[in-house]
């Protein structure tokens, strides 16, 4: 993860998630045949790789980097790293069809542990359950993403959730939703940091002690 300016004209603070492509370039033209919108044009970024900015076809922005000297994360779902990506999106359908037809993803649905619907999760195609990196989710069905676009959300994995909340609010954060339980998950927590961007923890099942 990197942090960098952003023109104050360019929306609010925010995390902003990069898919690894082959080919920056063709992916463009993916994005634009599947009804997205470019944001900013293949660019090569010296000799660290490539990268183009874009917006799915129902509005949330996303990034793609085509590696060169460097290849993207080293460490993922490790403490302090990423673990987890969610696309808040007003049309699961749609956005699935657009992921599906720029990345090849494909998705495995899940009964939720309340009981209240399923929760459709994604993976790189031809790769299993495994695999899974992210999920979709109906925005509004969140009242922590009230009042939000759509917009991709990222997980940092911790070892002590309620610790890392406490800390977070030490250091000026604000606490979105406080520390849960997932059955057979683990506890999250969603916050927002002091610059406004949102982010949330996830405390793993199998670190619990």
């Amino acid at each position: 993860p990197a942090a960098m300016p952003m023109p104050t004209d360019e929306g609010p603070t925010a995390w902003f998630l990069f898919f690894r492509t082959t080919d920056a370039d063709a992916t463009a033209k993916a994005v634009h045949q599947a009804g997205g919108s470019m944001l900013l044009g293949p660019t090569d970024v010296m000799e660290f790789g490539r990268m183009a900015v874009f917006s799915d076809s129902v509005g949330a922005r996303f990034a793609v980097w085509q590696p060169g000297s460097n290849k993207g994360l080293d460490v993922v779902d490790e403490p302090g790293s990423l673990c987890w990506c969610e696309l808040y999106t007003p049309d699961e359908g749609a956005a699935y069809a657009f992921y599906h037809a720029v990345f090849g993803w494909e998705t495995t649905s899940m009964p939720m542990p309340d009981g209240s619907g399923t929760y459709r999760m994604t993976h790189p195609a031809g790769r299993g359950p495994e695999a899974m990196f992210g999920g979709f989710v109906t925005l509004g069905s969140d009242p922590a993403e009230a009042g939000s676009g759509p917009h991709w959300q990222i997980y940092f994995a911790v070892t002590d959730c309620d610790a890392s909340v406490s800390e977070a609010r030490k250091l000026g954060g604000t606490v979105r939703v406080a520390p849960t339980d997932i059955e057979g998950v683990g506890r999250f927590a969603k916050l927002t940091d002091p610059c406004g961007a949102r982010f949330a923890l996830m405390q793993g099942v199998e670190q619990d002690a």
